[in-house]
């Protein structure tokens, strides 16, 4: 998983080109170039141990979607105390012409109460 790796290029592999991402608490990344950005400052200041589990998937022709819950585990590589994840995510895909699957959209949001 490209997460947990740290896999800048891999993370954004997953990802159309004209995707858009929505993290939890912050602004909507809409171009390949800020999906690069988040990734790398991202995994330069954090190691993950994530787990992603699919609560639902949907299948409508070349598109669906996923529910899905990330949890697990951020640690500051500058060392510190695990942060703990737990997210829940809507996942749209797109079928691409060479038949893959890529995200067209990725929304996220905490569970925190």
């Amino acid at each position: 998983m490209a997460n947990n790796a740290g896999d800048v290029e891999g993370w954004v592999a997953l990802f159309e080109d004209d995707a858009v991402y929505m993290p939890a608490g912050q602004p909507a990344v809409t171009s390949r170039v800020d999906l690069q950005a988040i990734a790398s400052a991202g995994f330069s200041s954090w190691r993950s141990d994530i787990r992603i589990t699919a609560d639902e998937i949907v299948l409508m022709g070349d598109w669906a979607f996923a529910r899905a819950r990330m949890t697990g585990t951020a640690t500051p590589t500058g060392g510190g105390s695990p942060a703990s994840i737990d997210l829940k995510e809507i996942v749209i895909y797109r079928r691409q012409s060479a038949g893959d699957w890529k995200i067209a959209r990725l929304i996220s949001n905490t569970n925190d109460s």
